[in-house]
């Protein structure tokens, strides 16, 4: 694990907090890392020596004079590896010019490598800067991130321990935490904030879609939505079966029934004769997509009720 000496506020960095102390506002905006050396002052930095990667800011505390940032390293976007060995954080102040507030180098650098399958870091930065008795602080937060902190998902473990036993599964815990991904275990996939299962048994701390399948609230909701569409007296499945059922008409010469909806091929049709003491029969003939003539052994010029129950396809 990386070793730093400890933050020391640059000459900008002290600039700004006098700012501050005098009732001006002091809005962090960001982390910056770096693979940079120097052998000059911290406190006269403006700049790192070599900048590699901005890091996002997801949460900011202040409390006793000291304001804790947590921000997020991934190396999802990196290419080529490196060393961290320096680390800055920036804010800005009524004038709205970002300034290098205060730097840090490490005397035990961290190196991280390029992004591959096999090879997904993600690093949770929480770093303590001294602002005093500042009490306009703010940061710039990018509400994009889809990263769960280590607090986060203890504090809601149960939540989503919750969420997977009424989707049927075990919870597992964190999709990114090392070990055995057991078939029928649910596991939070904080990347793509979604709960996924394995459907197979595997080593992976990322989701694949040829080893999980995913579960999330959303998704079942998805599915369940499309699996079929109730109309006036029909039901579509997404399948492309359809039901269309309702009353009819049916004479001695045949009698044509429009259909609520339109079929491609039908597959049976069950009449039912209404009424009559069953002394009437009726049988059916296909018309054209949507239109059924109904005949039956009634006499000519009497109408008679009929239901119908017709199974086809719509694709």
């Amino acid at each position: 694990m990386a070793k730093f000496n400890g933050y020391i506020l640059t000459e900008k960095g002290r600039e700004l907090l006098a700012k501050g102390l005098s009732g001006g506002k002091i809005e962090f905006t960001k982390m910056q890392i770096g693979d940079g050396t120097s052998s000059v002052d911290a406190r006269s930095m403006t700049a790192l020596v070599n900048p590699k990667k901005d890091l996002a800011l997801l949460n900011i505390n202040t409390k006793g004079g000291q304001c804790e940032l947590t921000a997020l390293l991934s190396n999802q976007d990196l290419i080529t590896g490196f060393y961290i060995k320096e680390l800055g954080v920036f804010a800005k102040g009524d004038d709205e010019i970002e300034i290098l507030y205060a730097y840090n180098i490490s005397t035990n650098p961290d190196f991280i490598p390029p992004f591959s399958a096999n090879n997904i870091v993600e690093i949770e930065y929480v770093d303590t800067i001294i602002v005093d008795q500042v009490t306009n602080i703010t940061a710039v937060i990018d509400p994009s991130i889809t990263y769960i902190t280590k607090k986060y998902a203890d504090e809601n473990y149960l939540m989503l321990k919750d969420r997977a036993e009424l989707m049927g599964a075990e919870f597992g815990g964190l999709l990114s935490t090392a070990g055995t991904k057991k078939v029928g275990t649910a596991y939070f996939d904080s990347v793509n904030k979604q709960m996924v299962v394995p459907t197979v048994q595997n080593e992976l701390t990322y989701y694949e879609s040829t080893k999980f399948i995913p579960i999330s609230d959303y998704q079942t909701a998805n599915r369940l939505e499309n699996l079929f569409e109730m109309g006036d007296n029909y039901i579509k499945y997404s399948n492309g079966l359809m039901i269309i059922f309702g009353g009819g008409t049916a004479n001695s010469t045949g009698y044509i029934n429009t259909l609520p909806i339109s079929f491609k091929k039908i597959k049976s049709i069950t009449l039912t004769v209404l009424s009559y003491d069953n002394v009437y029969t009726a049988t059916s003939e296909i018309i054209d997509s949507n239109k059924v003539k109904i005949r039956s052994n009634s006499p000519t010029g009497t109408n008679i009720s009929v239901s119908y129950t017709i199974f086809a396809t719509w694709k």
